[in-house]
């Protein structure tokens, strides 16, 4: 069993306090055991010294890697970051070139759409312009045609004297009609109500369509009633008569009843003048072109003087 220091020492201290006690041989013997027991703890105590000395210079091997490994990962941290910024740097670099051409394709890409729809556009202009110009020219070509020629969309019609302006529908348009037709020179009678019996005096026929109500309230006469009267007139024209339909009321004088007149009035047709403002819906003008009526369709109620003046010239 290891005896301490500290045990010696008290061991020592003990042997010391209890000297005085002893004989002379045995005091003598007491000194020599008390010089050893210091002198062994003298050698404890530079034993204690000398390992506390050396342990902090010693290392222990897995200390010493442990540093060293430490050493190399911060000498190689460095390193890594150099690398790692490098890496960034040149994907930025790539980056950035990839942004540059892309934008510049684009921009080329654009430029050229651009330029595409500018060529588009003006071929467009170009085609628009020369059919223009080619409507135009045909245009110019058909009135010079018909002016030399004499010719008028009413030159086989051959409506005779005399001649009786009509009603129906009882619209203030007939009379407008017996006022343009004065304006012509033309001679002619203007009935606003016509009976049937009324009809063989006369070669040519021209029936204004168009109702109105106030009209209608003013003679007398109901919707149903002036139906009834104008199909009685229709049915007593003969193919030997001459019948000029013609609408100068426009959109205004268009509705159910108006065109039930104008229906009537169509069925006997041999030539049809009518104001463009009336026609918007193509009534008149298809009725002309499926049955093979001539037709002339004006601007202005003014314009009729003129078709007026080439039917009866």
């Amino acid at each position: 069993m290891a005896i301490t220091k500290r045990e010696l020492s008290i061991f020592a201290m003990g042997r010391l306090n209890n000297i005085s006690g002893f004989k002379e041989e045995e005091k003598e013997i007491n000194m020599k055991r008390i010089a050893l027991i210091l002198a062994l703890l003298l050698v404890l105590s530079l034993g204690v010294g000398c390992s506390n000395t050396t342990q902090p210079t010693t290392v222990p091997a897995e200390e010493t890697t442990t540093a060293e490994s430490t050493s190399e990962a911060t000498t190689a941290t460095p390193t890594t970051e150099q690398a790692t910024t490098g890496a960034t740097e040149q994907q930025t670099t790539e980056a950035a070139t990839e942004a540059v051409t892309e934008t510049q394709a684009s921009g080329n890409q654009t430029t050229a759409e651009t330029s595409t729809e500018s060529t588009t556009t003006t071929a467009g202009q170009q085609t628009t312009k020369a059919t223009e110009q080619q409507t135009t020219t045909a245009t110019e070509a058909t009135t010079e045609a018909q002016t030399d020629s004499g010719d008028n969309v009413f030159a086989d019609v051959n409506p005779k004297s005399p001649i009786v302006v009509v009603s129906y529908g009882q619209s203030s348009d007939g009379a407008m009609v017996k006022a343009l037709l004065d304006k012509t020179g033309i001679t002619h009678t203007y009935k606003q109500i016509i009976e049937p019996s009324e009809l063989s005096g006369f070669n040519t026929i021209v029936i204004v369509p168009g109702a109105s109500s106030k009209g209608l309230g003013a003679a007398g006469i109901s919707p149903e009633e002036e139906i009834e009267r104008v199909n009685e007139v229709n049915a007593s024209i003969t193919s030997s008569m001459k019948v000029i339909v013609v609408h100068i009321g426009g959109e205004n004088r268009r509705g159910d009843l108006s065109d039930e007149m104008i229906d009537i009035a169509l069925e006997k047709s041999d030539a049809i003048i009518v104001v463009e403002s009336g026609d918007l819906d193509g009534k008149f003008s298809n009725f002309a072109k499926q049955n093979n009526v001539p037709i002339d369709s004006v601007p202005t109620i003014n314009d009729t003087v003129g078709s007026f003046e080439n039917l009866f010239e």
